[in-house]
């Protein structure tokens, strides 16, 4: 039911859903590989986000940083760019209707969705500390999440740019990080 409805949302949207019909692109190669690991889980995450603010229209650029590397996630490359925020996504991104408003807190929630993921990877290692050994600046994103979340915002609670590009590099190798935790 839910591939019908993902597949409904595509078709019905033209290049406005370009970024969902990519997301559902990258869906569809995990289910014809039967891979449900942690790169599966973020893109399901991802679609839902999407899903309420398909009718922006997503800029050529950032639609291939996003979606034309064979060799990168989707999924994780629009997290990194939510986070990040060093390009423009959408042609417009300001307003009062609800997907702008919808879009700011995707934004604002977008380290938080870092964070989920980050822990929900970590509970698949078999060692507790292995995605902190293997994967520089997650122990210190964790304490600030931690310890600031409340105080601060997001954006100054996730960290440093660099910190950042050294976690979102590492992520994409996170299968091979998981075999590795499981010697």
């Amino acid at each position: 039911m839910k591939k019908l409805l993902i597949t409904l949302i595509v078709i019905s949207n033209t290049y406005a859903s370009s970024l969902l019909h990519c997301l559902g692109s990258e869906e569809n190669y995990y289910a014809k590989k039967k891979y449900t690991g942690p790169a599966y889980k973020l893109n399901q995450n991802m679609i839902d986000e999407m899903t309420s603010i398909s009718n922006l229209e997503i800029t050529k650029e950032a639609y291939d940083r996003i979606c034309k590397s064979p060799k990168k996630s989707p999924s994780l490359q629009l997290l990194k760019e939510l986070i990040l925020r060093e390009k423009k996504i959408f042609r417009k991104e300001e307003g009062s209707d609800f997907q702008f408003v919808h879009l700011n807190a995707i934004r604002d929630n977008a380290g938080i969705t870092l964070v989920k993921f980050l822990s929900y990877v970590q509970s698949l290692a078999k060692d507790p500390k292995c995605i902190e050994k293997n994967i520089p600046g997650v122990t210190q994103l964790f304490q600030r999440y931690l310890y600031l979340e409340e105080e601060l915002s997001s954006k100054v609670v996730i960290g440093e740019k660099a910190d950042l590009e050294v976690i979102f590099a590492k992520l994409e190798e996170i299968d091979s990080i998981l075999k590795k935790c499981s010697k």
